[in-house]
């Protein structure tokens, strides 16, 4: 039997038991409490993160409907400073027009709050602090803080995704709106749409099929490599269909999922281009011809004007001292006409040359074609008394032998011209006019009458009498032409007794 002694003890052992139990459960509850807090301490941390660095704007808005908390990209959306927008309503990021029907939805929310999206079938809008609007998607949810509820609303910038909505709209809308004949097929090259105008050539061309026949038979082939280029890509192609030519045009719509093939009728175009083609081949022909011709009448004309000037000089010689003035004026005159003939042949066929003559472009100095022609004439004219102002002069893209001639033809007019005046001044200079020079030429000759300077480019065209200035009247119709096949133009101004200017056009030398 146990002492009362031994039942203290006993008990003091179990209390301690106990008492030893209840340390190691508060040992372990707080190791426990310790491991949660860090928990919770990374926990708030990623939220804190994910909150603040989120990709769309964040805004926290309690019952009262006032901002309690935005994230940076909200800054940067609306364009306020944190400050400005903290526990100020909400309001200000809804446009104007939209404020009493937030309320009323923001009422009926927080009535029931839940995890909603409002971008489906719904026309949201946010306001910028400069008073823009932009389309916004918004989706809310509930967040319990301290004893109450406030709501999360992530904002998302709309504006591009609308833009490709309306895009893509249009894009849809677009073949039904497309007067000119078209089609669509999906990527396996089955027909998915047709438009009226499609129809309507089919019913012309008394078809009865549908629009497959505007289908090439490699579709499916054409569709696959289109989708794997870059960007958007097109391939052209043309059909004949009962006498009659088409183009298509395929555009991949990746968009749409789709193959669209524009189809347009050519077969005027095609008909006029072999029209064109024959005309062309016809036209080299009788410039073949005409090339003969020219061969032989130089060859014709020329045997001729050696007998008559070999005679001519013959006769003169047995004339020399014969006593009639007359005589020797006869056989002069003679001889000068001869001369003139075979100048008159020698410049027909050198402008009957030049329309027919290849052109080998390339980069064209104007200095060195004009300073070299100059030092030529005051060669020949050391007795004339000349002025020359020339411009820094600019590369230009031609035919360098063509373009001599131009110049040696315009300086030489400009000499001729020039020939009654004690000093001759003349002038060359160049302008830049953007894609092609504007070159000139002045002198203080005796000018011309402005009412006939249609004639100056003409074949065999004078305004001066040929025994005031010698010439044939063909040099300037060379120079027209020579510009004409450059792509330029030429043009004169000019005054009786007041100088002239000639004015051309060249293209600006590029690399090639």
């Amino acid at each position: 039997m146990k002492t009362p002694e031994d039942l203290s003890k006993e008990q003091l052992i179990n209390d301690l038991i106990k008492l030893r139990s209840r340390v190691n459960e508060l040992q372990k509850i707080e190791k426990d409490k310790k491991k949660y807090e860090e928990e919770l301490s990374q926990t708030k941390a990623m939220f804190e993160g994910l909150f603040e660095f989120a990709p769309d704007a964040i805004v926290v808005v309690n019952r009262e409907g006032r901002i309690v908390q935005v994230n940076k990209q909200a800054e940067r959306l609306f364009g306020y400073a944190r400050e400005e927008l903290l526990n100020a309503d909400h309001d200000i990021l809804v446009p104007e027009r939209f404020r009493n029907k937030h309320l009323e939805n923001r009422r009926g929310y927080m009535a029931k709050p839940h995890v909603r999206h409002m971008g489906t079938g719904m026309e949201l809008h946010g306001r910028k602090k400069d008073g823009s609007e932009f389309p916004v998607d918004i989706a809310l949810g509930p967040l319990q803080r301290k004893k109450d509820i406030v709501v999360l609303a992530v904002v998302r910038d709309f504006t591009e995704r609308k833009k490709a909505q309306e895009e893509l709209e249009h894009l849809a809308s677009f073949p039904r709106l497309n007067p000119n004949p078209l089609i669509e097929v999906d990527f396996s090259g089955e027909i998915t749409f047709c438009n009226v105008a499609a129809l309507s050539v089919l019913k012309e061309l008394d078809i009865q099929e549908d629009c497959r026949v505007f289908v090439p038979n490699d579709i499916k082939a054409i569709s696959d490599a289109l989708r794997r280029e870059k960007g958007e890509q097109s391939l052209y192609s043309e059909m004949t269909i009962k006498n009659r030519v088409f183009s298509e045009n395929i555009y991949v719509i990746r968009g749409l999922n789709v193959v669209r093939i524009y189809i347009q009728d050519i077969t005027k175009r095609k008909r006029a281009e072999e029209a064109l083609k024959q005309e062309t081949l016809q036209l080299e022909a009788t410039n073949k011809e005409l090339e003969a011709f020219s061969y032989s009448v130089s060859h014709d004309l020329r045997a001729p004007l050696r007998h008559m000037w070999g005679f001519v000089e013959l006769l003169q010689k047995r004339l020399l001292d014969y006593p009639d003035k007359k005589t020797h004026h006869y056989t002069d005159a003679i001889a000068g006409a001869a001369k003139k003939m075979g100048m008159l042949i020698d410049d027909l066929l050198e402008f009957s040359r030049m329309g027919r003559s290849a052109m080998q472009k390339r980069r064209v100095n104007l200095n060195v074609l004009v300073r070299g022609a100059v030092r030529e004439i005051q060669e020949e004219l050391k007795e004339r008394k000349m002025r020359w102002e020339i411009d820094e002069l600019p590369d230009v893209l031609g035919d360098r032998s063509l373009l001599r001639l131009v110049i040696v033809n315009l300086l030489s007019n400009a000499v001729k011209f020039t020939s009654t005046r004690p000093q001759a001044e003349i002038k060359i200079g160049c302008k830049d006019e953007g894609d092609e020079f504007t070159c000139s030429v002045t002198d203080n000759g005796v000018g011309f009458d402005m009412r006939y300077v249609d004639k100056l480019f003409g074949v065999f065209q004078r305004l001066h009498a040929q025994d005031e200035f010698e010439g044939t009247g063909i040099g300037l119709a060379n120079v027209r032409r020579i510009i004409s096949r450059h792509g330029g133009r030429i043009w004169a101004e000019g005054a009786v007794g007041q100088g002239a200017t000639f004015y051309f056009t060249l293209p600006k030398a590029k690399e090639i």
